[in-house]
């Protein structure tokens, strides 16, 4: 015995109508605009859509959830496909965003940072003047890769800033093993594309055999050294204040008691970060960051210097390592016990 599908023969497929056009919203520069009649199934304008009429983004039919839906004649074939929601495998890189932008971030600054110590040893026209040049191009540097992470990670790019973030509160423990593999591969990747970038002047200058100090020696191009005249307890103390200066610095400028740098945090970490390496980095080249004199001395030891980065200066690799988590932590405790400002 079969089942009729329908109780009333008049509501087969075959005789119902074309679907009734429905309105719907949809917005235009996030402002909520009368839409033309939009066929319920399609979801497409009719041709007559203006140009200001065209849908940005409409209600997906049946769920509760937005979606991008773009004309590609408006957006482009890439712009369309790589879009919000549309680009591929949005819901896991929304989950590692954060640690996406600290690898980024790092390799950028790297790039920039040892690029301008590169440049500086390969070109003889700035060799006589060529401090000043690194410390603006490490400043400027940094300020280029925050404006790329802070509005998703904050921009920490430093194991000694998260972790004296997550020592006072300021950032979730768990997240700290994550962003300081994310930096130090970042700064992994950022010598090799400065090693490439130079590779003819390397070759040219060194012949082929990596040399970290004397007269053919690069090793200053990818990781800190100290002056031949400091003895290790001021290359550490160095270290640690230096550090201090830019955590405790860090924390006025973000601050939203004090006078922050709002819209210019970037810019103002930047200008502190020169202002460091021009007044009181110098004595051992103020590597102020464990991921980026770890990290390019990891890459320097795969390119032909063997072990001597970590073995040249009596292990000297120990003070970038782990002096600058120590004044971290004093410049972070130095501000919070004595920087007391009036509550709003």
């Amino acid at each position: 015995m079969s089942i009729p599908l329908y109780d009333n023969p008049d509501a087969s497929p075959a005789r119902l109508s074309p679907p009734v056009p429905t309105q719907q919203k949809f917005y235009v520069d996030e402002q909520e605009v009368a839409a033309p009649h939009i066929h319920s199934v399609s979801g497409i304008p009719p041709s007559e859509a203006t140009a200001q009429q065209l849908p940005l983004t409409t209600k997906d039919l049946g769920t509760e959830e937005y979606v991008p839906r773009r004309r590609i004649d408006a957006q482009g074939i890439l712009g369309h496909y790589l879009s919000g929601r549309n680009m591929p495998l949005y819901e896991a890189r929304r989950v590692f965003a954060d640690y996406f932008a600290e690898f980024f971030g790092t390799m950028v600054l790297i790039i920039f940072g040892d690029g301008v110590v590169a440049m500086s040893k390969f070109n003889s026209s700035v060799s006589t003047a060529s401090y000043l040049p690194i410390t603006f191009g490490w400043g400027i540097g940094l300020t280029c890769a925050l404006y790329i992470s802070m509005g998703v990670s904050g921009g920490h790019l430093n194991p000694a800033v998260t972790l004296s973030f997550a020592i006072f509160g300021k950032f979730p423990i768990r997240k700290v093993p994550g962003y300081i593999l994310a930096q130090i591969l970042g700064a992994i990747v950022g010598a090799a594309c400065v090693f490439g970038l130079y590779h003819a002047q390397f070759q040219m200058f060194d012949g082929g055999h990596r040399q970290v100090t004397g007269d053919q020696g690069t090793g200053g191009i990818f990781f800190t050294l100290p002056n031949e005249y400091n003895s290790r307890a001021q290359s550490a103390f160095s270290e640690i204040l230096n550090t201090a200066l830019l955590l405790g610095v860090i924390q006025g400028i973000n601050d939203p008691r004090m006078t922050p740098a709002n819209g210019y945090k970037p810019v103002a970490i930047g200008l502190l970060v020169f202002a460091i390496g021009t007044c009181t980095g110098w004595v051992t080249g103020y590597a102020i960051n464990p991921a980026r004199d770890l990290g390019p001395r990891m890459f320097a030891s795969m390119v032909g210097y063997g072990k001597a980065p970590f073995t040249v200066y009596n292990h000297y690799f120990l003070i970038p390592m782990f002096c600058p988590i120590v004044g971290a932590v004093i410049g972070v405790f130095l501000y919070e016990f004595f920087i007391v400002p009036v509550e709003q």
